[in-house]
């Protein structure tokens, strides 16, 4: 699942990076890494992240490049994309 799929207010484990500018590993969005969507702006195409203890903003075009699995407690429809 990608973490643009994520619903505010859950948590999530990274697992996978592709293509992310060096600024990002910098900032500490690393495979492993827990992760939990705060706020999603749909007109400004931002997602509100915690990362770390640290508050992070990022184009939902590079939310797209990062790949996560939900907390196992979290495993609920709520914070899982539906599928169909």
């Amino acid at each position: 699942m990608k973490l643009i799929e994520l619903r505010p207010d859950c948590e999530a484990y990274i697992t996978s990076l592709r293509d992310v500018p060096v600024k990002m590993l910098e900032m500490g969005v690393l495979e492993g890494s827990k992760i939990k969507l705060l706020k999603a702006s749909p007109l400004q195409q931002m997602l509100l992240l915690q990362l770390h203890g640290n508050r992070i903003a990022l184009p939902q075009e590079l939310a797209e490049k990062i790949e996560i699995e939900p907390l196992p407690d979290q495993d609920n429809l709520y914070c899982r994309k539906l599928k169909k």
